[in-house]
């Protein structure tokens, strides 16, 4: 299996920018990842990405095809705190995808 580098940067605040930076192999599996939610997924589903950050550091990527209303439900994805979803909010944070996206998998299914 080749590494797979890949940085996912979140908006600090609004209007700012999101960066995914990595090499060849981790963007391929990343667009791979993409293309199986794609093809052939109906909504709510997730398909998961194995990867690294530059320090070696593994994690999941977690890539989740959801309707209009539970993404309108969703928590804002800013990291500054001027910017952020307060911790009381009611709203869906990201975990809580993560966590659906994991008891929804059908039982026998890979990582992908």
């Amino acid at each position: 299996m080749n590494i797979r580098n890949l940085h996912v940067y979140a908006q600090p605040h609004w209007h700012a920018d999101a960066i995914i930076a990595g090499d060849r192999v981790a963007l391929t599996a990343f667009r791979d990842t993409l293309t199986r939610m794609l093809d052939g997924a109906s909504s709510p589903a997730t398909e998961t990405l194995e990867a690294f950050t530059n320090d070696g550091e593994g994690y999941s990527l977690y890539v989740h095809l959801i309707e209009t209303a539970v993404f309108d439900r969703l928590a804002l994805p800013y990291t500054d705190e001027i910017a952020a979803e307060p911790e009381d909010s009611s709203r869906l944070q990201a975990y809580e995808l993560r966590d659906m996206g994991k008891r929804s998998k059908p039982k026998g299914s890979g990582d992908g």
